[in-house]
């Protein structure tokens, strides 16, 4: 009897070449990615390596044997492997995802951002699959799963976004891959999503450093009129415009007449944030300045202080409000060290 060669069964050994090619390539960032894709992606998992084992002695044992039913059993086994590409396939296609960013981003919080998908496709559902953010550099996305989409329905889900770094972002899409339906393959598909965005310094973990700046600039200026101040500024007699709380009860006593004290009424002080951004010997320590700077303009601008900052190279003049601390933030987002023979740091100028 004849044998003929393993080599005269080539499925197997396409689908290990597959494998080997697209399976295990090292992820890159945005600026290493050759110019040309192809339009999938695949991947073996564990399981689809034991599969392909099996199928590779079952194969081996058919071609050296010659029993008929193990041919059968072979070419079932291959058929699972065509029937997964199909299905795979017909997953991934004609769906269409969109990305909302949230107004503002923190460095180092977590942000919600909105994920939604819609199903293009007329009559075939798609199941199980997940859209994963493609790789960006200081920035980490959880992924999200979809268990069924119905034809012609969209779906919403959350996702939390971390950035480790402030400054200004690019992120280039997202990926959709499917194990369904089987489990054997991977299967992707990326999506361009090319969305800017600016990442605010942090200002949830205020230092200590950086309250006790804000607290000892914070002073509050009194003026001639009077008001609803914290200095004292004299005892007059009750009239009935006057608030009952502020009735100085000791002169009643003494002269059996109502008097009200009568405070200095106050107004707030204009501050102006200078940061002296010279070149330090360390990246973390000029970090570390700009997140001082940061809780210095949130604190105060929280009080109710007109505030301003200024650099070596750029001035934003004092007002109030939330408003205001967003500029103040992406200024210091986007800020970058200056050459110089001075030393970096941040006051406060009132």
């Amino acid at each position: 009897m004849r044998h003929r060669p393993a080599i005269s069964v080539p499925l197997p050994w396409l689908a290990m070449l597959i494998g080997w090619t697209f399976g295990n390539r090292k992820r890159q960032t945005q600026g290493q990615r050759r110019r040309f894709k192809l339009p999938r992606t695949l991947s073996i998992t564990k399981e689809g390596w034991w599969y392909i084992a099996a199928l590779f002695v079952i194969g081996i044992a058919a071609i050296n044997t010659g029993n008929n039913l193990l041919y059968l059993v072979a070419a079932t086994l291959l058929s699972i492997i065509i029937i997964s590409g199909v299905v795979s396939e017909h997953t991934l296609r004609r769906i269409k995802i969109t990305r909302v960013m949230p107004r503002r981003l923190f460095k180092n919080s977590p942000a919600i951002v909105r994920i939604e998908v819609s199903n293009d496709k007329r009559r075939i559902p798609s199941f199980s699959f997940t859209s994963r953010e493609l790789p960006t550099a200081s920035m980490s996305a959880e992924p999200v799963y979809f268990l069924k989409l119905k034809p012609q329905i969209s779906a919403v889900k959350c996702a939390s976004y971390t950035f480790t770094e402030r400054g200004a972002h690019a992120l280039s899409g997202v990926k959709l891959s499917t194990r369904f339906p089987f489990g054997l393959f991977v299967k992707g598909r990326e999506e361009t999503l090319r969305t800017d965005v600016i990442v605010y310094p942090d200002v949830t973990d205020i230092t200590k450093t950086a309250s006790l700046i804000a607290l000892t600039a914070i002073g509050m200026e009194t003026g001639r009129k009077a008001g609803h101040g914290g200095e004292l500024r004299g005892v007059r007699e009750y009239t009935s415009r006057d608030d009952a709380r502020f009735i100085y009860w000791k002169a009643v006593g003494r002269t059996s007449r109502l008097f009200v004290k009568e405070f200095e009424q106050e107004r707030a002080r204009r501050f102006t944030i200078v940061f002296d951004n010279f070149k330090t010997t360390s990246p973390h320590e000029f970090e570390a300045l700009v997140d001082k700077a940061a809780s210095v303009a949130k604190i105060l601008i929280e009080k109710g202080h007109n505030v301003g900052f200024k650099t070596l190279a750029d001035a934003i003049k004092p007002g109030a409000g939330h408003e205001q601390l967003y500029r103040i933030l992406h200024a210091l987002a986007l800020i970058c060290p200056i050459d110089g023979e001075g030393a970096a740091g941040v006051r406060v100028e009132s």
